[in-house]
C-alpha cells in the first residue's frame, strides 16, 4: 500500500516557531531544527545535528539519543563528507556514528544544512524501519529544513530580525518564482510573482478557477494530475505546461507540486517558474547544434581532407573568438578543405551597405574601404554554386568607379563557389572560394557541398555567440545591481567600487594577465565590499574610533559577501578572490589568514588597489591622504601587508601617471 504523503501546513510551522527563541543562541537554533525535522518525519525516533570541519565530526545537538562520547571529536573519512542532497546513508555512515556517538538505527538519513569550503554542518534522523525513509519525506526535508535553516541562520548571525513576521509565510511571499495554492480548481493563495506571471491582481485569482488560466492543450492533463494526487493515486510531481496571461500571451512553465494542508484542508502547492525563454534559447541552439552536426555528417562522406573539420569544430567552441577572427579561420579552414582554391573571402551586410570582413589572397583592407551597397551583390544570390569569372556578373551590377576599386582589391579568378552565410533567418553575406585565372584546376560538385557546410557551420557560430553575450550582458546587469545597492546603503563607497575596478583592471593589465583574466578581475573589485550590506550603518559611518567588538563586526564583511555570491550560479566564480581581499601577504590578514603565493593572485591585486583608493577617498573618520602620503604607505608595507612584486608595479605605474599630468 502506498504511504501517505506527510503533511505539514504553514498554520503548524507557524504555531512551531512562535512558540520557539530561535535567536537566543546556535544550540537552541540546532534544537529548534531537529524539532522541525520529526514533526516532518513520523519514522524518525532520534537524531543528532552534526558538524564536518576540517575532515572531523563532532556533535551539536541531538534529540532521544544516548550519546556515548559526547563532545569528543573523530575523523572521518572524505567519501562521508561529500553529501549534496537528502539521503538514506549507507553502511559506512551507520556504523560511524554507532561506533562513534553509540547511535543505533536500522535506517539513517543524512541531510546537509549546510556547506562551505571546510565546515558541513548535517543533521541525521535515525530510525527502527530497516526500509529506509520514503521519498516524500527526503523531498520535505530538503524543502522545508535546509532553507529554514539557511534562513534562520543567516538572520541570526547578522541581527535581521523575523520574530513578528511568519519565517514560512516570508520565504513563499518573497520566493524568485510563482507559487500558488488551490483545491478542486479554485485558487485558495497566490504570491506577488504569480501575480506578475499572469498579469492578473490577487483580487481577480482568487475569484477566478485555476484551471481557466491553464492553455487548454494541457489543461486536461494538469486537471487529472491534481485528481489523482487528491485520491492518492500516482501523480507526477514535476512537470511543464503552458499556462495563458491576461492578455492573452502563452508563458511555457515548469510546475513543481506537492500536497499540504491548508487552514486544516488537503490542498495542492504549486512552485511555477516560468521557462518561455529558456526553451526559445534552447531550440535556437538545438537548431544551431542540428546544422552543425549535419554539416559535419556531410563533411565526413567526402575523404580524408575533411580531417581540418574537427580542428574547426573546436575553435568554434572558443566563446571568446570575435566575428571577424572566426569567420577568417572559417576562410582559411574552407581553403585546406579545397586546396585546388587559393583565394577566398567573406562578406556581410549590414542594412543596405555590403562589406568584405574576411579575406586571402585579395587585399582585404582596399576591400574594406570600398563603399558598396547590397543591391550590387544581386549577382551573387547563390542560383549559381560555382560561377566562372564572377567579375563579369559584378561589373553589370556595380558602378564603373566602384567596379574598377573592387578589381584593383582582387585577384583575377577562373571560378569561385559561394555559399550564402544565413545569420539571423535570411541571407546576410557570402563565403567564396576562387581558383586564380591562370590554373588548369576546376571546382567539383563535393568542393561546392564542402564550402556550403564550412558557411553553415559559421551561421551556426553567429547564434551561439549571441546566445553567449546575452549572457555575459546579464551576468553585468546583476553584478551592477548588487553594486548600486550597497552604494544607496553606504553613501561613503559610492564610486569606490568602480574606482578600484579600474585600478585592478591596469594593474592586471600591467603584470601581464590575459583579457579573459582581466574581464573577471574587474567583477570581483565591483563587488568587492558587498558584504558590506550586511554591517550596521552606525558602524560603517562611525567618526570614532571603532571598538574591538565593532571592527570584528567590520571584519565579517568578506566572509559574508562570498557567501552572498556563491549562492548565485552567474556570479558564484568570483567568490572566492572576494573572500580574500583583506588577507595579508604576511600571513596577519582576515578572514582565514592565508600568507604569500596562498593568496589567489587577484585578491593580491584588489587588496592594493582598494587601500589606495581607501587612503585617497575621504572617510566619516579621517579625510583622505594626498597620493604621495598613499602610495608611501604601499611602499612601506610591500612584503608586510602587500605583494611585494605588485605593490612595486603599482607605485611605479601612479607614479608614472603623475609625471604626465605634470608634463
Amino acid at each position: 500500500m502506498k504511504e501517505e504523503e506527510k503533511h505539514f501546513s504553514d498554520e503548524e510551522l507557524n504555531d512551531f516557531l512562535s512558540k520557539t527563541n530561535l535567536f537566543e543562541d546556535e544550540n537552541t537554533l540546532f534544537s529548534s531544527i531537529l524539532e522541525i525535522a520529526f514533526k516532518l518525519s513520523e519514522e524518525a525516533n532520534c537524531g543528532v545535528i552534526l558538524q564536518v570541519k576540517d575532515g572531523i565530526l563532532s556533535v551539536k545537538s541531538s534529540k532521544n539519543c544516548h550519546l556515548k562520547k559526547k563532545g569528543e571529536f573523530f575523523a572521518i573519512s572524505p567519501s562521508l563528507q561529500v553529501i549534496p542532497h537528502c539521503v538514506n546513508a549507507n553502511d559506512e555512515w551507520k556504523k560511524t556514528l554507532q561506533e562513534n556517538f553509540g547511535i543505533k538505527a536500522d535506517s539513517l538519513l543524512v541531510c546537509p544544512l549546510l556547506s562551505k569550503e571546510n565546515e558541513k554542518i548535517l543533521m541525521a534522523l535515525g530510525s527502527t524501519n530497516d526500509k529506509g525513509f520514503p521519498k516524500d519525506v527526503l523531498n520535505s526535508l530538503n524543502l522545508y529544513v535546509r532553507i529554514l535553516f539557511s534562513a534562520l541562520k543567516i538572520n541570526m548571525e547578522h541581527g535581521a530580525s523575523l520574530k513578528k513576521e511568519s519565517i514560512y509565510k516570508s520565504v513563499v511571499e518573497r520566493s524568485h518564482d510563482a507559487i500558488i495554492i488551490f483545491d478542486n480548481g479554485r485558487l485558495l493563495f497566490v504570491n506577488e510573482e504569480f501575480e506578475k506571471l499572469v498579469g492578473y491582481q490577487k483580487e481577480e485569482l482568487l475569484k477566478m478557477v485555476a484551471w481557466d488560466l491553464v492553455h487548454p492543450d494541457d489543461r486536461e492533463r494538469l486537471m487529472k494530475y491534481a485528481q489523482n494526487r487528491r485520491k492518492g493515486k500516482k501523480a507526477p510531481t514535476e512537470y511543464t505546461a503552458k499556462i495563458l496571461s491576461k492578455t492573452g500571451e502563452i508563458k511555457l512553465c515548469h510546475f513543481n507540486v506537492k500536497m499540504i494542508n491548508f487552514h486544516g484542508k488537503p490542498s495542492l502547492l504549486a512552485s511555477i517558474r516560468d521557462i518561455t525563454e529558456e526553451e526559445k534559447t534552447k531550440n535556437k541552439l538545438e537548431m544551431a547544434n542540428s546544422e552543425i552536426k549535419k554539416a559535419y555528417d556531410e563533411l565526413e562522406k567526402l575523404n580524408l581532407r575533411f580531417q581540418n573539420m574537427t580542428s574547426l569544430l573546436a575553435k568554434m567552441g572558443i566563446s571568446r573568438m570575435n566575428e571577424e577572427e572566426f569567420l577568417q579561420q572559417v576562410l582559411k579552414s574552407a581553403l585546406q578543405v579545397v586546396p585546388v582554391a587559393k583565394y577566398g573571402s567573406i562578406s556581410l551586410f549590414e542594412n543596405d551597405k555590403w562589406k568584405f570582413v574576411a579575406a586571402v589572397g585579395h587585399d582585404i583592407e582596399k576591400l574594406k574601404k570600398i563603399p558598396l551597397k547590397r543591391e550590387y551583390a544581386m549577382t551573387r544570390d547563390g542560383r549559381d554554386t560555382i560561377i566562372h569569372n564572377i567579375m563579369d556578373k559584378d561589373k553589370r551590377a556595380i558602378p564603373p568607379d566602384l567596379f574598377k576599386k573592387l578589381a584593383d582589391a582582387t585577384f583575377p579568378t577562373k571560378e569561385t563557389i559561394i555559399a550564402p552565410l544565413d545569420l539571423s533567418g535570411k541571407e546576410d553575406g557570402f563565403l567564396s572560394v576562387d581558383i586564380p585565372i591562370d590554373s588548369d584546376e576546376s571546382f567539383s560538385e563535393e568542393d561546392a557541398k564542402a564550402v556550403e557546410s564550412f558557411s553553415k557551420i559559421a551561421s551556426a557560430f553567429y547564434i551561439l555567440r549571441k546566445y553567449s553575450t546575452a549572457q555575459e550582458e546579464m551576468k553585468e546587469k546583476t553584478t551592477m545591481v548588487l553594486v548600486k545597492a550597497l552604494e544607496k546603503y553606504d553613501l561613503y563607497t559610492q564610486g569606490h567600487s568602480e574606482r578600484v575596478a579600474w585600478y585592478s583592471t591596469k594593474l592586471a593589465e600591467i603584470i601581464g594577465l590575459d583579457n579573459n583574466r582581466i574581464k573577471k578581475i574587474w567583477q570581483e573589485a565591483i563587488l568587492h565590499d558587498i558584504g558590506k550590506l550586511f554591517v550596521s550603518l552606525n558602524i560603517l559611518n562611525k567618526e570614532e574610533k571603532l571598538t574591538p567588538e565593532e571592527f570584528e563586526e567590520i571584519k565579517k564583511h568578506p566572509s559574508i559577501g562570498a557567501d552572498l555570491i556563491e549562492e548565485g550560479a552567474q556570479l558564484s566564480d568570483v567568490a572566492h578572490v572576494i573572500r580574500h581581499h583583506h588577507e595579508r601577504w604576511d600571513g596577519n590578514g582576515y578572514p582565514d589568514g592565508l600568507a604569500g603565493e596562498e593568496i589567489p593572485v587577484d585578491s593580491r591585486i584588489m587588496a592594493i588597489c582598494d587601500s589606495y583608493d581607501a587612503m585617497t577617498s575621504n572617510r566619516a573618520y579621517r579625510r583622505a591622504k594626498s597620493k604621495e602620503e598613499a602610495l608611501k604607505e604601499i611602499e612601506k608595507n610591500a612584503g608586510k601587508q602587500f605583494d611585494p612584486k605588485f605593490a612595486k608595479e603599482f607605485v611605479r605605474w601612479i607614479n608614472k601617471i603623475e609625471e604626465k599630468l605634470k608634463a
